[in-house]
Formats: C-alpha cells, structure tokens, sequence
C-alpha cells in the first residue's frame, strides 16, 4: 500500500532530498559556528 503510494508520487523524493540536503548543510553550519576558534586579541 504504501510503496505503491511512494511510486505513484516520485515529487516526494525530490522533496524528500531537498530536506535532507538542508538540514545537512544547516548541521554544517551550526558545528561549524560551535567549533569556531576564538581568537583573543
């Protein structure tokens, strides 16, 4: 039932990638900002 679903709709994968590719580059960032070095002048 609901992988004949799925197959009948192939727009939710695309929006199913274009998610998860967000939130990976969202977690990028956010690790990135939290590993910053802080530099002391």
């Amino acid at each position: 039932m609901m992988r004949r679903w799925l197959r009948d709709r192939p727009w939710i994968w695309i929006l199913l990638f274009l998610l998860v590719l967000m939130a990976g580059s969202f977690a990028t960032l956010v690790i990135a900002e939290l590993n910053k070095p802080h530099v002391l002048n």
